[in-house]
């Protein structure tokens, strides 16, 4: 995280997930992956009034190690398969309410491109890509909502969302 107090600040997030597994029933894996997530998240933000700011966010996530389907050598999910960007110019607030307790920013990304790949042919279908195709590219808006909610001292709850929307089709998520 940098700040410089008057008007620029930027911040970086990258995040690891693994999980394994094993299964009396997989004959085939003694110990599979079942969460496999590298995730980074950036924003460079340029302050405006009180505590909105222009922001550039770029948010990348991808796989970490191959996902296997249950008693088959057919990969569900590999390292840049798929592949996840996206591009968001537009409005930062951040906010706090009861005395600190939800804390949080809301990110409203007016115009945002979004990049999806998959490096494997056998499983582009799976993520809104076109056969034949490894790629898909399109523009839209985006909005984040990111928040904590401190109920006890030692005891915070984070919750991350994000709505991305090309205006024919639309993608959410909450975490």
């Amino acid at each position: 995280k940098y700040d410089n107090k008057k008007r620029v600040f930027l911040e970086n997030m990258i995040e690891a997930t693994l999980g394994f597994n094993s299964s009396k029933t997989d004959t085939l894996h003694s110990v599979r992956t079942n969460a496999s997530d590298l995730h980074y998240k950036g924003n460079l933000n340029l302050r405006a009034v009180k505590s909105w700011s222009y922001s550039l966010q770029v948010d990348a996530r991808t796989q970490l190690l191959r996902i296997f389907d249950n008693n088959s050598n057919h990969v569900k999910t590999d390292f840049g398969s798929p592949l996840y960007l996206n591009v968001s110019l537009g409005m930062r607030s951040n906010f706090k309410f009861f005395k600190n307790k939800i804390n949080g920013d809301l990110n409203i990304g007016t115009f945002a491109y979004n990049y999806r790949y998959c490096d494997r042919e056998d499983i582009v279908g799976n993520y809104g890509i076109k056969a034949g195709k490894h790629s898909l590219q399109d523009y839209g808006s985006r909005v984040d909502l990111n928040f904590n909610i401190g109920f006890v001292k030692n005891l915070t709850w984070r919750v991350e969302s994000y709505f991305y929307t090309t205006y024919s089709r639309a993608e959410a998520q909450i975490v």
